[in-house]
């Protein structure tokens, strides 16, 4: 059961043979990419696609089980040469899934080796009732390089001298730890660099709440949140 447990919450599922699955949750669907893990020869490579692509096949309507996924699943099987063993695999998903109590329909394997089947979403998925969305990438799955927020916030930082006017105004910055961390180990101290710059002095501070893609401008004098003034 913890073996079940842990992999619920895994993109990558290990199948026996050695090859293993990777589950994708997008908003419109769930993707499914079959992989081999391995080298085979040339002479054994249909054989050993063939046999991947039917221990997924179950490891699949498993996981789709455990997870309570519905919807539109769009499964990306390892390419095979014979359309008999595509039948085969076809068949296989088939047969695991007029087992499941959820009602699905299921489409023969393309000529890309893509497979698409619709399953009834009687619930919310275990992902989404048990999961929280990542505080890092708000459950995009990706977040924006540090330094490519570093320009926003130097950008920001000309368009407030430029209309402000007014030099040693000083202010607070809050950013993400991760995105402080390159600040720190600059030839220059960023401090400095942007005084020399734009004559304000800023203090810059980590902030846990921050994602790395956002940043957070204060007046020092008044405390106030200014970074919308001067996006």
């Amino acid at each position: 059961i913890a073996k079940d447990v842990e992999s619920i919450f895994s993109r990558k599922v290990w199948l026996k043979s050695g090859g293993y699955i990777i589950i994708e949750h997008t908003e419109a669907m769930v993707v499914v990419d079959v992989n081999s893990g391995r080298y085979a020869a040339k002479r054994e490579q249909e054989e050993n696609s063939l046999k991947t692509n039917l221990e997924a096949a179950r490891e699949i309507v498993r996981q789709l089980r455990l997870r309570d996924i519905g919807g539109i699943i769009v499964v990306d099987f390892i390419d095979m040469i014979d359309p008999k063993n595509s039948k085969k695999v076809y068949d296989a998903m088939k047969t695991e899934l007029r087992n499941d109590r959820a009602k699905s329909n299921i489409l023969p394997l393309s000529d890309f080796g893509i497979m698409q089947i619709t399953r009834e979403r009687i619930r919310p998925s275990l992902m989404q009732r048990m999961g929280d969305q990542c505080p890092a990438c708000g459950g995009t799955g990706v977040v924006q390089a540090r330094f490519t927020t570093i320009n926003q916030i130097e950008r920001w930082l000309r368009k407030f001298a430029l209309q402000q006017k007014v030099p040693f105004q000083q202010l607070d910055l809050h950013v993400s730890p991760t995105v402080l961390e390159p600040m720190r180990n600059s030839d220059m101290k960023t401090e400095m660099k942007w005084f020399l710059q734009h004559l304000v002095f800023v203090r810059i501070k980590a902030d846990e709440s921050l994602r790395s893609d956002d940043f957070r401008f204060y007046n020092r004098k008044h405390g106030t949140d200014i970074t919308a003034e001067f996006n």
